[in-house]
C-alpha cells in the first residue's frame, strides 16, 4: 500500500519495558466519521484497506524484532474491528492468538446518544449526550496501566480505538499524538 506509513516511535530504549499502542486498522465507521462505541448496534468491522494497513504493521513490527518471544502481553477491546486486528497481528507471527486478552477499560470512548451518528468537533463535549468525557476516559486507561505487569526488555502490545491510543500515549508520554488507522507507537512504560 502506497503512501501508508505503519510507523511511529519515540521516546524509547532497549532495556525498559515497551507499550506498543496499535489503532485498529480502517473501518467501516471510519470513512463517514461516524461514533460506533457500543457493542449492542451495528458494530463496525475491518475493511479490505483496514486489513491490508494491519498486514504492513505487523511486517514493520517483525523488522524491529518484535516477536512472540519477546511480547509479553496482548489486550484488545472488545470491538470487531479490534480483535480482527488482534487477530490479523499474530497470524503475522507476532505472538499466539491464545495470548490475546480482552479487556474492556480499551474500548471505544461512549459516545452516549450519538452512537451512529456524524462525530462531533470536540469528543470531550459526549459528556453532553451521555457518553464519556476525556477524565472518563482517562479513569480507565489509567486503572488499566496500574494493572500492568512489564518486563524488562519486553513488549506489551495494546489494540484499541483513536481515543484511546491517544490519552494513553499523553498519559505515559506527556506528547499529544493521534494514531492514525492501523498506526502504531512503541513507548517506554515505568514499572
Amino acid at each position: 500500500m502506497k503512501n501508508f506509513i505503519p510507523l511511529v516511535i519515540f521516546m524509547i530504549s532497549n532495556s525498559k519495558p515497551k507499550i506498543i499502542v496499535v489503532r485498529h486498522g480502517q473501518s467501516d465507521h471510519n470513512i463517514p466519521h461516524i461514533y460506533n462505541s457500543s457493542l449492542n448496534d451495528k458494530v463496525s468491522h475491518l475493511t479490505e484497506k483496514g486489513k491490508e494497513q494491519i498486514k504492513e504493521t505487523a511486517k514493520e513490527l517483525i523488522k524491529l524484532g518484535v516477536n512472540n518471544k519477546n511480547v509479553s502481553a496482548i489486550y484488545a477491546s472488545p470491538f470487531p474491528r479490534t480483535q480482527k486486528t488482534a487477530e490479523i497481528l499474530a497470524d503475522a507471527g507476532l505472538f499466539d492468538p491464545k495470548r490475546i486478552a480482552v479487556d474492556n477499560r480499551i474500548k471505544e470512548q461512549d459516545a452516549g446518544t450519538l452512537d451512529g451518528k456524524p462525530a462531533l468537533e470536540d469528543d470531550n463535549l459526549l459528556k453532553n449526550y451521555g457518553g464519556e468525557s476525556y477524565a472518563d476516559v482517562d479513569k480507565r486507561i489509567e486503572s488499566f496501566l496500574k494493572d500492568l505487569k512489564p518486563k524488562d526488555g519486553e513488549y506489551i502490545i495494546v489494540v484499541t480505538h483513536e481515543k484511546i491510543a491517544k490519552e494513553l500515549i499523553r498519559i505515559i508520554s506527556g506528547k499529544d499524538k493521534i494514531l492514525n488507522t492501523g498506526q502504531f507507537i512503541i513507548l517506554n512504560l515505568n514499572k
